[in-house]
């Protein structure tokens, strides 16, 4: 089953800025759902325009560049050194009903992050941290796209329970991923 799917134009936000055509390739980075979460915080008051605009811009220039790494909303926020990350945090937590974990906190076992293909997990900012019974646990950078909640599901065929984390954790938890040998 493929990972991505095109989102329906139902789930964008009205307003946001159009994002250019996005493949459907599992692992694929989509601008689009990127967009619309920036969008959601500038709508909300979270994000000023010229914070929106500066998201808005970093998006699109890490878009362009040719390592693979994570590109989300709060990863572009985080290099900018947002002042205001831990109180977004809580808002994103509270209206996506998403908790917070602080992936430091957590040795991932190779059995769960190797549920996911580590291009997937790094370009669409999804990790399985832990499996409780049969249930995965999965931060997402962007807890708003229902789209991504559903394929990881799909793709992992198992009831996830959906947490969001700091930038810095997520990618120092990619990095010890790397480092761990696959299951």
């Amino acid at each position: 089953k493929q990972l991505l799917e095109e989102n329906d134009a139902s789930t964008m936000n009205q307003g946001a800025a159009p994002a250019p055509a996005e493949s459907s390739a599992p692992g694929t980075f989509r601008m689009a759902d990127e967009l619309s979460f920036a969008w959601r915080l500038f709508e909300a008051g979270e994000l000023t325009q010229e914070e929106y605009s500066g998201v808005a811009q970093d998006l699109s220039e890490m878009s362009t560049e040719e390592h693979l790494s994570t590109i989300s909303v709060l990863h572009a926020l985080s290099a900018r050194a947002f002042s205001g990350m831990e109180r977004l945090m809580g808002y994103v937590a509270r209206g996506a009903k998403t908790p917070i974990v602080s992936l430091e906190s957590f040795d991932i076992p190779a059995e769960a992050h190797s549920l996911l293909p580590l291009e997937v997990a790094i370009r669409r900012g999804a990790i399985v941290y832990g499996l409780l019974a049969e249930d995965a646990l999965v931060v997402v950078m962007n807890p708003y796209d229902s789209a991504l909640r559903e394929q990881v599901s799909t793709l992992l065929g198992k009831t996830c329970h959906f947490f969001i984390s700091a930038p810095v954790g997520f990618d120092d938890a990619i990095a010890r991923i790397r480092e761990t040998p696959p299951a």
